[in-house]
């Protein structure tokens, strides 16, 4: 019948619509801190975590951790860093395991291969025991020095608290328009300013 070809037709349109609504959320990551509510475990109460995914970043990875050291040590709250290796095929790794000997906030997943910043995300998130979760890039575009206010609105009650980067390093088509599309997009769905 004519309403089974309608529907067959429309079916893929949305697949492709949905998964292209996912990829422009992927590459439009900021920082989103995320308040997990209160939970019964006695730790997770007084932590964050940070979850940074990271392939091939063996270059910045070690002035990134000493930027998030020295921001979250004036912060003086208990905190982890996981670092989530995405199947690097430079010397991120072994940075981040010097790095996780030297400092015992650390923690370091590594991936079997390269899954994507989604997955490696979604394996920090699970093995965090953070009661608030800050997602960053592990490339310094997101500013350590970010993290005290953002966390300031979320102790003021705010149950999602989000930032975004206003000088992007990124190519234009690759990444700015679809974050800008993406942006709109969130705007005009759920009201966010």
């Amino acid at each position: 019948s004519v309403d089974l070809i309608v529907i067959l037709v429309q079916l893929p349109l949305l697949v492709v619509f949905g998964l292209l609504a996912a990829y422009i959320l992927v590459l439009t990551l900021a920082p989103v801190f995320i308040f997990r509510g209160t939970g019964t475990n006695a730790s997770m109460q007084r932590k964050f975590a940070i979850i940074i995914p990271a392939h091939n970043e063996g270059q910045n990875i070690s002035l990134l951790h000493e930027k998030l050291a020295s921001v979250l040590g004036r912060i003086g709250k208990e905190y982890e860093i996981i670092f989530v290796d995405d199947g690097s095929s430079d010397d991120t790794l072994v940075r981040l395991k010097a790095i996780s000997e030297t400092n015992p906030r650390v923690r370091v997943l590594m991936l079997s291969r390269n899954f994507g910043q989604t997955a490696a995300l979604s394996a920090g998130i699970d093995s965090s025991r953070g009661r608030i979760i800050i997602p960053m890039d592990g490339d310094l575009q997101n500013d350590p020095e970010d993290i005290a206010p953002l966390l300031q609105k979320i102790e003021e009650g705010y149950d999602v608290v989000s930032g975004w980067r206003k000088d992007r390093k990124d190519p234009f088509l690759k990444r700015r328009l679809p974050s800008i599309l993406a942006n709109k997009i969130i705007s005009l769905i759920g009201g966010v300013r």
